[in-house]
Formats: C-alpha cells, structure tokens, sequence
C-alpha cells in the first residue's frame, strides 16, 4: 500500500514514512508498532492535555480461574511453595470484584494443585461467618431428617438404628454446595467417598460435584488438630479462629458466639448412626444423629499452581 512500516517506535530521529491522522489537535513523541500490529502512542498531547493511550489489536489477559493466581498472598513462608498455614485473599467468585474471602493453605501442595480451606465457616448465602455475632450462624446436621427420608439417599426412617449416616454427610454437602455456587474462579471437586476414624472409605449414595468441599480428618490432623485433647494446643491459630470453643484458654482468638465447629468428611467407625461431634478443631467425640449438634460448613477449594 506504501504505507506499511516495520515494527519498531517511531518519533522525531526516526520518523514515520506517512503522517498518521487523528481526531483532533494530537502530538505524540512516540508511536510504537508492535510485531502484533498493535499501536500505541506515548507522550502524547491531546488537545492541550496530557494523555497515553493505544490502539490497535488489543491483548488478551489470559484467564486465571482455577489457578493460584486469584489470590493475593497475605503471608507467605516461602515465596513459590504452598506451605501449611500460609495465607492468601482469594477471587473465588468472579461476579465480585477484587480479593474477596480469605483461604490457608489446608496442606502442603503436591502434583501441581493446592488444596486451601476457608477461615470462617460460611453463610448459607456464601459469606464468611466472622462478624460479631452474625445472624446466620451457618450450622447444618450431617444429615438432616428430610434427607433420611428420601429415596435417592436411602429411604430410611428417621432413628438412630435405621439410619443413612453411611450414605455420607448429605445435608452438609448440599450445604456447602448450594453456598459456594458462584464460585466459578475453582477448580471443581467431585466428592463420592468420605472416611471414618478406622481410616475406611465408604461410598456415598450420591457423587457430588462442587466447587468447595468439607476438609477431610486426615487434612485436619495433618494440621495438628488431631484427636487430642483440647487443652494440649497443638491447633495452630489459623484451623480454629472465628470458633468459640475453648476460647478462655486461647484469649487471642477472634470466637464467633455460637459457632460450634465444623464437619470434616468422616464418621465414627463402630457404627454408621454416628457422625461426628463438631467441636473447634472438626472432632472432639462422637454422637447418635437424634442427639446431633450442628455443624458448620468450613469450604475447602483447590486451585492449580
């Protein structure tokens, strides 16, 4: 056409073969060609003021949903390693904007994905339950009488003796599934099995898709908030903030009043009419489901890295 130039920036010593033509009164000291064709104009004056733009064939931002790279770090211990209580602000739901909730690293990365769990047990409407006494305290049953009775669970009547408890933590599932719905920047989880303190898998009746899950007993224990007594301190800060049990012998954490613990995927494994008993750290006993306390919903996402 005779108008076409080689990538490179243009300006005074090294000028244009043609005089581009703008809208305007535009004075620019750089015009700079990429190999992508793209223009961009530096130092440039329009109509009296200061201005910076470009033009041209715009780049794409290659998304990052999925990926560690939605989230901020806020304390880290090491930079490029996934390392057990190192903190992050997350992204999950792309419809918000900016760092939204925040997660720890529930343990160490391995085979390119990152399993982070939440600091707060959630809302039914998908917010961190960590204001002073919030009205939705976010508390589920493992599974709650409805869920007993239907027929794709089971069918079972509601008593401690014909029971579907070894079917899985349905309502806690569905819970956390309908609360982290819009969570669409994760990778999603499928979740078919959970396991009992003898270390046994068990089916669910049901294979769930979600895009957070309940944290596992072997997560929190690998923690250090195994099966030991309360008093003993072994849970690091992070696992049991926003909780209020045991507070008066942890002063510094921030208690949620009436937030009793949250469900880990596991169940008691002398018998399937009992789930756990939710305390601070996801286990502290064991109780038959017509006695059952409420549990939270604490999500755990994963992201690759």
């Amino acid at each position: 056409t005779g108008n076409e130039v080689l990538p490179g920036t243009y300006n005074e010593s090294n000028p244009l073969p043609f005089k581009p033509e703008y809208e305007g009164k535009v004075d620019c000291t750089n015009v700079i060609i990429g190999e992508d064709g793209k223009v961009s104009l530096e130092g440039c004056t329009v109509n009296g003021g200061e201005k910076q733009y470009s033009y041209g064939i715009e780049e794409e931002t290659p998304s990052l949903a999925g990926t560690i790279g939605i989230c901020n770090p806020l304390s880290v211990a090491t930079e490029g390693t996934y390392t057990a209580g190192d903190k992050y602000e997350c992204d999950v739901d792309p419809n918000k904007e900016g760092y939204d909730q925040i997660f720890y690293v529930l343990t160490n990365a391995t085979s390119g994905s990152v399993n982070l769990i939440m600091d707060s047990n959630i809302t039914r409407t998908g917010e961190a339950i960590k204001e002073a006494n919030p009205t939705d305290k976010g508390l589920v049953a493992w599974i709650t009488q409805t869920d007993y009775e239907r027929e794709d669970v089971g069918g079972t009547k509601w008593n401690s003796y014909e029971d579907n408890n070894s079917f899985g933590p349905i309502s806690a599932i569905e819970y956390l599934q309908d609360a982290t719905a819009s969570w669409t920047n994760v990778n999603p989880q499928t979740i078919s099995t959970f396991t009992d303190d003898a270390g046994e898998t068990h089916n669910m009746a049901i294979t769930y898709t979600t895009n957070a899950r309940l944290p596992y007993l072997s997560e929190v224990g690998a923690t250090g908030c195994d099966i030991v007594s309360a008093s003993s301190g072994t849970c690091p800060l992070w696992m049991v903030d926003h909780l209020n049990e045991y507070t008066s012998a942890y002063p510094t954490r921030t208690a949620v009043s009436g937030v009793s613990g949250y469900w880990t995927l596991s169940s008691y494994a002398s018998y399937s009419g009992v789930a756990w008993n939710v305390y601070y750290r996801g286990y502290a006993g064991n109780y038959e489901v017509l006695d059952a306390r409420y549990g939270g919903a604490r999500p755990v996402i994963n992201l690759s890295i």
